[in-house]
């Protein structure tokens, strides 16, 4: 599904005779798209977590940083990405309870379309993360065997080179998988803005804890 495709899927969407009862529909059909294609307007995401008391320098207050979105399941209404099990984000995750309350943003700025969704997220490592690190490609996996924890302060003029950043395969072979995790948000709720010439829609989706959806127009 390409960037007119995603405007298309949503204008035929609003021109049926009850869109609302589909519009849930058309919103996980998106949104697996666009975990399993790269050029996906919706494949980048912005996530915000909580900072932790010792994380902030006065009040806690909102962090917000653009993640991938890696896996959708419409049936557990669940999404994923994946990161390092050392960084602020996890520890704001599990301070704030497991699961705990989390926000994600997708935009499409051709489209001019809009999804904001939220849940509780849980965080999912070793074991049971397995099958999903064996899918990171090579090259990426280098994302996850940073010697330090992500955040971490570097000395010097420079950005750190990748002799000082990364754990040599030669010396720990389990580098990168360690500090692999994935973050899961079971979504509770989902807000669909469409900027649309001639008129802004919106909606909002609400899912019980039994899966159930339901549907309504909001003012945009």
């Amino acid at each position: 599904m390409n960037e007119i495709d995603l405007q298309a899927d949503f204008d035929d969407l609003l021109s049926a005779p009850r869109p609302l009862e589909s519009l849930d529909s058309l919103i996980w059909k998106t949104l697996a798209s666009a975990a399993d294609q790269a050029g996906h307007p919706w494949k980048e995401a912005a996530v915000a977590t909580l900072q932790t008391p010792t994380q902030a320098s006065q009040n806690p207050c909102p962090e917000i940083r653009t993640i991938i979105l890696r896996c959708v399941d419409e049936d557990a209404r669940t999404i994923d990405f994946h990161t390092d099990l050392r960084s602020p984000k996890v520890d704001q995750i599990r301070h704030a309870g497991d699961p705990s309350p989390i926000s994600w943003l997708f935009y499409d700025s051709s489209s001019k379309i809009q999804l904001r969704l939220t849940g509780t997220a849980t965080v999912v490592s070793g074991a049971a993360a397995q099958a999903a690190w064996e899918s990171v490609p090579e090259p990426a996996r280098d994302n996850y065997r940073s010697a330090a924890a992500p955040g971490t302060f570097h000395a010097g003029d420079d950005p750190p080179s990748d002799d000082q950043r990364l754990v040599q395969w030669s010396e720990d072979s389990d580098a990168g998988r360690r500090w692999f995790c994935i973050v899961r948000t079971t979504i509770t709720t989902a807000d669909w803005l469409y900027l649309r010439r001639g008129g802004h829609v919106r909606a909002s989706v609400n899912y019980s804890t039994t899966g159930r959806s339901t549907g309504r127009w909001v003012m945009p």
